[in-house]
């Protein structure tokens, strides 16, 4: 039972960060859409929509990962063939 719960306070973890990016994002759309609009002034603030998208990105993958396998569900792994079974 332990893992179970460390399980799902991971998930509730990377879920709340998530949530925090995304409603941040969208209270400062006005700050996001100010700093595309700079962009031929400035041309290095186009890294900043990048790390932006970058992190929700991956703190969202990782919630959705980590809430499947909390629910039981994780990917299907192919079945080794021949071929590719001596080559790990």
């Amino acid at each position: 039972m332990t893992h179970d719960k460390r399980l799902w306070s991971r998930t509730v973890f990377w879920g709340v960060i998530t949530a925090l990016l995304y409603a941040t994002l969208f209270i400062e759309a006005e700050s996001v859409i100010r700093l595309a609009r700079e962009t031929p002034q400035h041309p290095w603030l186009v890294l900043v929509p990048i790390a932006i998208a970058f992190a929700i990105s991956f703190t969202h993958g990782a919630f959705t990962g980590l809430f499947w396998e909390a629910m039981g569900l994780k990917a299907a792994s192919k079945p080794k063939t021949p071929q590719t079974a001596g080559q790990e």
